[in-house]
């Protein structure tokens, strides 16, 4: 799936949809594992220099 800059702009973090439905994040990841949400792309994570 590809993403366009507005879209993307949209994104939540799963946090925020835990909190906004009131279960925990796990139970986000196990409807995200079920089918029953769409799991976003992952986000390429940052490199940080040492």
């Amino acid at each position: 799936m590809t993403l366009t800059v507005a879209a993307a702009e949209r994104l939540i973090r799963i946090g925020e949809v835990a909190r906004g439905a009131g279960v925990s994040v796990p139970a986000v990841r196990y409807c995200e594992r079920q089918g029953l949400l769409i799991a976003p792309p992952a986000r390429p994570r940052q490199a940080f220099d040492p």
